[in-house]
């Protein structure tokens, strides 16, 4: 079991790497910008209220929930995060949804390639294939460090004494 990884064999991990998105927000940095809010709109739209102009109490509040629920739903999609850990026999990657599931996928280590491809517009691809299956990770990550982790990656194959070829 490694953090919730099942995997057939039970090697030792040599490497272990986690990837998550940027993100500039904490939960509990949402929560007091949606204190701020509501102490803004709130005195405002009595205001306006008490003048007579009472629509616009109900429009500042579906404006204020509307933004406070995307800035959660903000900060619950960058919750979202990769594993990958290197065995002697495997490579396991481990997706953990916003949400919470978990979906593992394992590929065999032998003649494992770490591929990086970048695109005409530059958004790159780092691909983990070998033995005719082939995995996608980091497609939350910008392209500069997609092709760290995919240098990170090839260093770390190599460091292993057992065969591994690297695209």
């Amino acid at each position: 079991m490694i953090d919730g990884m099942k995997h057939e064999q039970a090697d030792d991990i040599f490497f272990r790497a986690e990837l998550r998105p940027n993100c500039s927000s904490s939960g509990r940095a949402v929560n007091i910008l949606g204190v701020l809010l509501a102490a803004v709109f709130v005195p405002v739209g009595l205001i306006f209220a008490w003048l007579g102009a009472w629509p616009v109490f109900g429009f500042m509040g579906i404006e204020g929930l509307a933004l406070y629920g995307v800035l959660w739903l903000h900060r619950r999609f960058s919750s979202r995060h990769e594993i990958i850990a290197l065995t002697e026999r495997q490579v396991v990657v481990e997706r953990v949804s916003p949400w919470g599931r978990r979906k593992t996928a394992s590929l065999p280590r032998p003649w494992l390639q770490v591929r990086h491809q970048t695109t005409a517009n530059q958004r790159g691809h780092l691909e983990l294939r070998s033995h005719g299956r082939s995995l996608a990770v980091g497609g939350f990550l910008s392209p500069d460090e997609r092709q760290a982790v995919a240098e990170t990656l090839r260093q770390a194959l190599q460091s292993n004494p057992s065969t591994s070829r690297m695209v």
